[in-house]
């Protein structure tokens, strides 16, 4: 018998085909400002909200209102400005999600503390307590006090600019391309795009990708992983959700299997934190040391276009990420 293949991207979720994706997903956050929309979304929360609505709705209400006048502020400035309304639009989202998911309201820290190092992509945050590490706590990862991530480290972890990191000189990014083959016997692939370091690849893939080490075997040839008789590859919608718990979903909706998988270099932050800690870091520049972004606003410099389409990825992708989280299932735009 033929071992047909499965087609289709693996996707779970809705997607939505809309004229502007761009404003269509911050329609989507601006509805989530409305008391009215908001109170009766939580009414059918499931588990069900037991703290009372006064002690964190109007807190949710006006922060996700001020996200999204904050990125109305942020269209059209240059890499001089542009950076610090996007990030106060990012950090009032993530506050006004976290009164809504958690109902944590307390936190007037950032979470985060700028070090400067002269050099803009060597510039890093440091992990303090405050909304940062509440919030990554929230989405289920712990960080200690004093830990530290550089803008280098961030812009290489960022699926949406893989491909351009790769392409800009700025070293080399840490995110992976994942092609996963399915077929109705059960059998599933795993391919991976990994030009000239395939030979890596097959020596270091369990400590590079952990969370499939005790799940997949090595093909005999090429950057290929088989997931293992311990997952349940029954159907598709069992190959979905394993795609969807163990790699990084791709957010624009797709007809074909393409995948992410972040190697794991340093200890994994939740995807849309390295978007926050981005801005945090530019938008710190942008308050503090405005002349480290000498060279990013040079339209002779590489840097510039990265960043700017760091800025361009962020307002398109870091609200849906933070959609997916309050709504416990991916929609896609």
């Amino acid at each position: 018998m033929l071992d047909l293949r499965y087609i289709g991207s693996f996707q779970p979720g809705t997607p939505l085909h809309v004229e502007n994706p761009l404003e269509e997903l911050w329609s989507w956050v601006a509805r989530l400002g409305i008391s009215e929309w908001l109170q009766r979304a939580a009414a059918s929360a499931v588990p069900p909200i037991t703290t009372p609505w006064a002690d964190w709705g109007p807190y949710a209400v006006v922060r996700i209102r001020q996200a999204v006048e904050f990125r109305t502020a942020s269209r059209g400035a240059s890499l001089l400005t542009r950076p610090l309304p996007l990030y106060y639009s990012f950090l009032n989202l993530v506050r006004g999600c976290l009164a809504l998911e958690k109902q944590i309201t307390n936190t007037k820290s950032h979470g985060l503390r700028f070090r400067s190092s002269g050099n803009l992509l060597d510039a890093s945050a440091e992990v303090i307590p405050g909304t940062f590490p509440d919030w990554v706590q929230a989405m289920g990862t712990s960080l200690p006090a004093g830990s530290a991530y550089t803008l280098m480290d961030c812009l290489s972890r960022i699926a949406e600019i893989s491909g351009d990191h790769a392409s800009s000189g700025l070293g080399q990014t840490e995110v992976r391309t994942v092609r996963p083959e399915a077929f109705h016997s059960g059998r599933v692939l795993l391919h991976f795009h990994c030009p000239g370091e395939e030979e890596s690849f097959r020596q270091e893939w369990k400590a590079w990708f952990p969370s499939l080490g005790g799940l997949c075997s090595l093909e005999p040839v090429g950057a290929v992983l088989a997931v293992g008789p311990s997952t349940d590859t029954s159907n598709y919608e069992a190959i979905s959700a394993f795609c969807f718990e163990r790699l990084w979903v791709k957010l624009n909706w797709s007809d074909r299997p393409i995948w992410f998988a972040l190697r794991h270099i340093q200890p994994v932050l939740p995807r849309s934190a390295y978007y926050l800690v981005c801005s945090f870091i530019l938008a710190s520049a942008v308050r503090y040391e405005p002349e480290l972004l000498l060279s990013a606003v040079n339209p002779d410099a590489d840097i510039a276009w990265i960043l700017n389409r760091l800025l361009n990825a962020g307002e398109r992708y870091f609200p849906q990420l933070i959609l997916h989280w309050v709504h416990s299932k991916p929609v896609f735009f």
